[in-house]
């Protein structure tokens, strides 16, 4: 078992004790506080659903106080993005656990415009950023249009660093 399996398995993730609990704000502009995200861009413009899914990602594995899911986290919103949102497993079976109707949506839900199904919301905000290199997102991994990552060779392995 490697180093981070292990703490994955031993982190604890916080769960508000009832989903209406979540009371954060649907519109405008958030930004986080250095304690949840420590990245430069700390704001998350809440009408574009790929950067409500990071900033959803990011507030559930590193809340610290119920008081950070409570602050930005909204019952709503969680609800819709659930299926989509990129967790550590243990983060998502401790919610599902807490919120059976959670577990069902994981599959479901509706597709936002732009996003892919099982790709996490940073993908999507990469793919924005940077359109992949030679040819249409279909053919390409989305990873093909971010400096330093691979270009998948044509058998769908990745091939080498640029």
């Amino acid at each position: 078992m490697n180093a981070r399996s292990r703490y994955a398995g031993r982190r604890t993730y916080l769960v508000p004790a009832d989903l209406s609990e979540l009371a954060g704000p649907v519109a405008g502009v958030v930004r986080l506080p250095i304690r949840l995200d420590w990245s430069e861009q700390r704001a998350y413009d809440l009408s574009d659903d790929s950067h409500v899914g990071l900033m959803y990602e990011r507030v559930i594995r590193e809340a610290s106080h119920l008081d950070d899911l409570r602050t930005y986290l909204n019952r709503e919103t969680l609800v819709r993005l659930w299926p989509r949102l990129y967790l550590p497993a243990q983060a998502r079976k401790v919610w599902e656990t807490q919120f059976r109707d959670l577990c069902g949506r994981r599959n479901g839900g509706a597709q936002a415009a732009g996003h892919r199904h099982g790709e996490p919301f940073w993908a999507e905000l990469a793919r924005q950023a940077s359109p992949p290199l030679g040819g249409s997102p279909e053919k390409e991994s989305w990873r093909s249009g971010i400096d330093g990552w691979p270009s998948p060779s044509p058998s769908g392995a990745a091939g080498g660093m640029p």
